[in-house]
């Protein structure tokens, strides 16, 4: 599995970045940045209720 590519994305990266497909995670690595950072956006934006993403998206990676 890959990162998808953004779609009319035109932010540029900072100096100290790189993309995701470039930094040579596995599977499994890749799944746990998505559910954290739906868990994170819930923190940051409660009202965006973005746990019930990271819970589905736990269960399509691991089958929980």
């Amino acid at each position: 599995m890959t990162a998808r590519k953004a779609r009319n994305c035109s932010r540029q990266l900072g100096q100290r970045e790189i993309h995701l497909n470039s930094a040579g995670l596995d599977q499994t690595e890749v799944a746990l940045l998505e559910i954290a950072r739906f868990y994170l956006q819930t923190y940051a934006v409660a009202a965006s209720h973005t746990w019930i993403l990271a819970s589905k998206a736990a269960g399509k990676h691991f089958g929980i």
